[in-house]
C-alpha cells in the first residue's frame, strides 16, 4: 500500500499503472479487496450482524465486491473506449462517512472508493454522458437481478436484499457530482 499513499485521491488524478489482472493494476486490486471488505463490514454494522459469523461475513464481502466491481468495470470500459485513463482509488473520507452513518444511523451512505478519470474534459459531451451514466445504469440493472432473488425466500432473499441495497447505493452515489 506504499504506492497507494503516493496517489493523491483528493485531487482525483488517475495514475496509469501496469495492468496486473483483468485490466486492474496490483494497487487497484488491493483497493478493490479492501473496499469490498469495508463495504461488507459497514453493511454488517448497519444491520447489526455479528462479524464473527464466517458464512455471513463472506457473503457480505462477496456481494459488496459485486456492487463495487461491476459498475466501476463498466465506467472503466466506456472511458477506455473513448481514450481516457482511469484508476480505481481508495477514498478515506467516503470510508469514514460510510462507517459513521452505519454506526450512528444504521444506514450505509457513502462508498469507500471512487474511480478517477483523466482527460474527461477532452471527451465530447455525449462521450462524458456515456462514461458517467454507464456505471449507475449497470448498478440499476444489477439491482433488478438481485431483486429477483427476494421472492425465493430464505438465504436467497437475504442475498437479494443485500445486493439490491448495495447496488442502489452505488447507483445513487455514482450520480452525485
Amino acid at each position: 500500500f506504499k504506492q497507494l499513499a503516493k496517489v493523491e485521491p483528493e485531487k482525483g488524478v488517475a495514475v496509469h499503472r501496469q495492468p496486473f489482472l483483468a485490466g486492474f493494476s496490483a494497487v487497484e486490486l488491493g483497493v478493490v479487496v479492501a473496499t469490498s471488505v469495508f463495504l461488507g463490514m459497514a453493511y454488517m454494522m448497519a444491520n447489526q450482524i455479528n462479524w464473527a459469523d464466517p458464512a455471513l461475513f463472506v457473503t457480505y464481502i462477496l456481494v459488496a465486491g459485486v456492487a463495487i466491481i461491476v459498475p466501476d468495470l463498466t465506467h472503466r470500459y466506456v472511458a477506455w473506449k473513448y481514450g481516457a485513463v482511469t484508476e480505481y482509488q481508495f477514498w478515506f473520507l467516503g470510508t469514514a462517512i460510510m462507517f459513521i452513518t452505519a454506526f450512528f444511523f444504521r444506514v450505509v451512505y457513502a462508498m469507500p472508493a471512487r474511480l478517477s478519470i483523466n482527460d474527461s474534459d477532452k471527451l465530447s459531451t455525449r462521450q462524458q454522458a456515456m462514461v458517467y451514466c454507464s456505471g449507475p445504469l449497470v448498478s440499476v440493472l444489477v439491482f433488478g437481478i438481485f431483486m429477483l432473488l427476494v421472492p425465493l425466500g430464505g438465504f436467497a432473499a437475504t442475498i437479494g436484499l443485500l445486493g439490491a441495497s448495495m447496488n442502489l447505493l452505488s447507483a445513487v452515489y455514482s450520480l452525485m457530482p
